[in-house]
C-alpha cells in the first residue's frame, strides 16, 4: 500500500421524477416474476424438508430458465449473460446485453427464514453503460430499480454496522471497522447488502476480490438511490475500474463516506 491515497470524487445524485423507460419497467417485472418463483420454491421446499444447496440449485436454474426465456421472447435481439456463465459476451461485437443474477445469496435461500437473498438484473447498452438495472428481495423490501433514482434517507440507528461477505471479508475490513468505532456482520449477496445499506440496516459494506459481471448490477442501484460507492485498489479509492467485471469496492451512507475514506487512508499509510 505504498502509492498515495486518491479519493474519488462522486457527483451528488439528483432525483429526477419521470416515466420509466420500456426497458425499466420490463427489468422490474423480471425481477418480481422470478423473485415469486423462488419463493414459491422455497415454501414448497420447506414443506418437504428439501432445502440447503439442493434447493439453492434448483432454484438458481429454475430463475436463470425463467428470466432467459422471457428475454428471448421479449427482447430477442438481444445478447444475454447470466450466472453460472464463466464465459463473457465480447462487448466490442454487441449493443445490448442483458446481464442476469438469477439467485444471488444461494447460501441464505437454502436456509430459510434468512432473507439475504435477492434476484438481480441490468441491461447495458453499446455508448450508454448500464440503462436499467433491478434487485428484488421477497423476504425484505420487494423491488428496488435504479430508475427510482434518488431514495429517501434512512438512517442507521444504534451502533455502526458495517457488512462483509462471509467467504472473502477483506484483509483490511477489522482495522477499518475498529477505525471507523463499526461491528463487522457477514453477509454473502451483494444484492442484500446493497439494500441493507439502502434500508438503514447497516452503515456500508466492504467487498474484496474481483467478481462476476453481474455484481455490478447492484452498484448501478445503489449509486442512483444516493449511496456512495468507491472503487478500491488493494484496499484503497483507485480511479481504475474494468467495467467488465466486479472489482474491489466499498459501498456506504454518504455521511459514512468521510469517516470510511479517512479509515482507507490510515491502513493504506500503516500499510
Amino acid at each position: 500500500m505504498s502509492r498515495i491515497l486518491t479519493a474519488l470524487s462522486q457527483e451528488p445524485p439528483v432525483r429526477v421524477v419521470r416515466e420509466k423507460t420500456a426497458d425499466e419497467e420490463l427489468a422490474d417485472s423480471l425481477a418480481y416474476m422470478a423473485g415469486e418463483l423462488l419463493t414459491s420454491m422455497r415454501i414448497g421446499g420447506a414443506s418437504i424438508g428439501s432445502l440447503g444447496s439442493n434447493l439453492a440449485e434448483r432454484g438458481l436454474h429454475a430463475s436463470r430458465e425463467l428470466l432467459v426465456s422471457r428475454l428471448e421472447q421479449e427482447r430477442p435481439d438481444d445478447f444475454i449473460v447470466a450466472d453460472p456463465d464463466r464465459e463473457l459476451l465480447p462487448l466490442d461485437r454487441v449493443q445490448r446485453v442483458w446481464i442476469l443474477d438469477p439467485l444471488d445469496g444461494m447460501d441464505a435461500f437454502g436456509c430459510p427464514p434468512r432473507s439475504d437473498w435477492t434476484v438481480n438484473l441490468a441491461l447495458w447498452e453499446r455508448g450508454r453503460g448500464i440503462t436499467a438495472a433491478a434487485i428484488a428481495q421477497p423476504d425484505n423490501g420487494g423491488i428496488y430499480s435504479a430508475a427510482d433514482g434518488l431514495l429517501p434517507p434512512s438512517p442507521a440507528v444504534g451502533p455502526r454496522i458495517l457488512l462483509v461477505d462471509h467467504e472473502y471479508a477483506p484483509s483490511f475490513a477489522s482495522a477499518v471497522g475498529k477505525r471507523v468505532g463499526a461491528s463487522l456482520h457477514e453477509m454473502g449477496s451483494v444484492g442484500a447488502r446493497t439494500l441493507a445499506v439502502l434500508r438503514g440496516d447497516a452503515d456500508g459494506y466492504l467487498h474484496s476480490g474481483a467478481g462476476p459481471v453481474w455484481d455490478t448490477v447492484p452498484l448501478t442501484v445503489a449509486r442512483s438511490a444516493g449511496l456512495t460507492v468507491v472503487p478500491l485498489e488493494s484496499g484503497r479509492p483507485d480511479r481504475t475500474q474494468t467495467g467488465k467485471t466486479c472489482t474491489d469496492h466499498v459501498v456506504c451512507t454518504p455521511e459514512m463516506s468521510g469517516p470510511l475514506l479517512d479509515a482507507l487512508g490510515w491502513v493504506a499509510a500503516s500499510g
